[in-house]
């Protein structure tokens, strides 16, 4: 069995700040386009109302 190095100590930091900003960064995107899709469900509400006027 041959000798494995230790993980370089900044090189296990960013994968845990990657581990657990991951879940979060995703939430954040599902959240904007979530957001993007009822923003874009408005305006055509909004220009449809507009328009039958």
């Amino acid at each position: 069995m041959e000798f494995v190095p230790p993980l370089p100590h900044r090189l296990l930091r960013k994968m845990i700040h990657f581990c657990l900003f991951m879940p979060l960064l995703a939430d954040i995107t599902c959240n904007a386009m979530h957001l993007s899709y009822v923003f874009h469900i408005y305006i055509h509400h909004f220009i449809f109302f507009f328009l039958r006027r």
